[in-house]
């Protein structure tokens, strides 16, 4: 572990690459900040050349010997940089995840509630002004046809991209229909 490492490779860690050093200025507070976060960190981990911790193109597996260990550092000084960043109340479910992609993905599952990715999108699509699910009942694999029309207050065009919210309301019925 002693040989020079080029700054560029993503196992170079920079002296000042320490635990809870990466300072991104917005605490993880859960689904009202998810989005804001999760962008400003990755930016952080991509200027820090490390977002592929966090993304999985980073893999233990796709090193040997020394470089075991130094991707054990640098997936604990990433872990511990979302660790830091995120609200003291959220840490349970992320604690004692193995690595960064882990602990990465699971607050993206819990948190990002972007009606149109994960589930929702693939179980549905806009079609004339409504969001049309369709489910499969029965062995016979049979599929039915559900529609949503958006809630008024809120916009269509920017629900339909993602880029919007719909209110909680809307999402249970949605998601358990």
């Amino acid at each position: 572990m002693g040989s020079t490492m080029d700054y560029n490779h993503q196992l170079y860690l920079h002296p000042s690459d320490a635990p809870g050093l990466l300072s991104i200025e917005i605490e993880q507070k859960g689904m009202k900040n998810y989005m804001l976060w999760s962008r400003t960190m990755k930016l952080a981990l991509l200027a820090r050349n490390k977002h592929g911790f966090i993304d999985g193109s980073v893999k233990k597996t796709n090193y040997e010997g020394d470089l075991h260990k130094r991707w054990d550092r640098c997936n604990a000084i990433v872990g511990s940089w979302l660790m830091s960043s995120v609200q003291s109340d959220l840490l349970n479910g992320i604690l004692f995840r193995s690595n960064a992609y882990l602990v990465w993905n699971d607050l993206k599952e819990r948190f990002d509630k972007n009606l149109l990715s994960g589930r929702v999108r693939e179980i549905g699509n806009e079609q004339d002004g409504l969001y049309v699910m369709y489910s499969q009942k029965g062995k016979g694999g049979t599929t039915q046809k559900k529609s949503l029309a958006v809630h008024p207050d809120v916009d269509a065009v920017l629900w339909h991209r993602g880029m919007g919210r719909a209110l909680l309301t809307i999402l249970r019925r949605f998601i358990f229909f």
